[in-house]
């Protein structure tokens, strides 16, 4: 009996076409930016500093943060509409304390913080949650570019800019080490407006409270 060479050699074909495409690499700045966010999720403490700039075009610095897992958070505001006041709350394993620029005693309260949600997901952004929120559907629509190596406070890191779509700006980059994976600089664009968040002492930042934050009620 003959047997065709088509239906003899269709099998191949397909054999050697799913091999190419199983063979594709992988997206490189998918994978960095994947052991980035791994590498957050694992973090146990961390210093956040959060700069804004206005369609001015002035620059102002908005929040300056601590967290220092699983249940103490330090954090600074400032309120711009309130002429630049600052906040300071500090939430200290159950206990909230909070003191206003032009207050001079700590005010205190049990804390329902605890432990935060940060904790296991990493910074936030201001407007925008988590970052790498997006980065599953980035990989499918988008795209992750690379860009230049960098150097913060010490630490060589190379910058991936996140589009939501191919050709896109990006909705915000990131300065990620590239020895622990971890971000040193992101620059995000949320609500029209320019943020970068400088993010330092990544395991190694501790809040306690200071001595004159004595515990009175609110």
């Amino acid at each position: 009996m003959r047997i065709s060479r088509a239906r003899f050699f269709l099998p191949l074909v397909i054999v050697a076409a799913c091999l190419g495409a199983c063979s594709h690499p992988p997206d490189p700045g998918y994978l960095e930016l994947k052991r980035s966010q791994e590498a957050i999720q694992e973090a146990t403490s961390w210093q956040s500093d959060v700069l804004v700039k206005y369609p001015t075009g002035q620059p102002a610095i908005i929040e300056l943060s601590k967290v220092d897992c699983p249940g103490r958070m330090e954090r600074v505001g400032i309120l711009r509409e309130m002429h630049n006041i600052s906040v300071r709350e500090i939430w200290l394993d159950g206990t909230y304390f909070n003191k206003t620029e032009n207050v001079a005693v700590w005010v205190s309260h049990p804390a329902s913080l605890n432990p935060f949600p940060e904790c296991g997901r990493g910074p936030f952004m201001i407007w925008d949650g988590v970052f790498y929120g997006d980065l599953d559907q980035v990989h499918t629509t988008g795209e992750i570019r690379r860009g230049k190596t960098d150097n913060y406070d010490g630490v060589s890191c190379i910058w991936w800019d996140v589009a939501p779509a191919k050709g896109a700006v990006p909705h915000y980059s990131a300065c990620v080490s590239d020895t622990d994976h971890l971000p040193r600089l992101v620059t995000t664009v949320e609500h029209d407006l320019h943020y970068t968040y400088t993010l330092s002492r990544w395991n190694a930042t501790v809040v306690t409270l200071p001595p004159e934050a004595k515990v009175i009620p609110n």
